[in-house]
């Protein structure tokens, strides 16, 4: 946490700062920032809030989990508000934020709405959270490296890792093995 911390310090000036928020991919609690569980940070049952704060004094901090930050800024930008809209991230895992009636179905230190967690294959491959078959476990980002670098073994990109979407530019390409990865 405080690399990450210092990262941002060493691109932004954040000492002036009084207001900060954090969208975390984890199941936090909004309210004190005690992050449950974050399986693809390795995290598991540490005060995020407590952390910042060793180092910085912001007069108050807002956590959130980063696909309800995404859903909520998908639809604050709307023009014309639909009555609900269900919103899916993409990334090292799958995450997704869920707004019902104009408001985020969230609650604290409780996933509302795990879309990456959704088992897709009994005793599938092994997801960071612990389970087995999950969806993340076979369409995120660091799992499509991890199974799928089998198909790129003998290629240029060998030991390389590759995003989804230059996989993704490679089958559109005509890559047999891009093509291999998507089917």
């Amino acid at each position: 946490i405080t690399e990450i911390i210092r990262m941002i310090e060493n691109t932004h000036m954040i000492s002036g700062i009084e207001t900060a928020g954090f969208g975390v991919a984890a199941v936090i609690n909004p309210e004190d920032g005690f992050v449950e569980f974050a399986p693809n940070l390795g995290w598991k049952k540490i005060s995020l809030k407590k952390h910042i704060l060793k180092n910085h004094k912001f007069r108050k901090i807002v956590f959130e989990n980063d696909a309800n930050c995404a859903a909520w800024g998908i639809y604050s930008s709307l023009k014309e508000k639909p009555g609900s809209i269900a919103v899916i991230t993409l990334g090292t895992g799958i995450g997704s934020g869920l707004i019902l009636n104009g408001k985020l179905l969230a609650k604290p230190a409780l996933s509302v709405f795990e879309a990456g967690h959704i088992k897709v294959e009994a005793g599938g491959l092994k997801c960071n959270c612990g389970a087995h078959g999950c969806l993340e476990a076979y369409c995120g980002a660091a799992y499509i490296n991890k199974w799928a670098s089998e198909y790129w073994k003998n290629t240029e990109f060998k030991e390389k890792k590759l995003s989804p979407k230059e996989i993704y530019f490679e089958a559109m390409e005509g890559r047999q093995w891009a093509k291999d990865v998507w089917d």
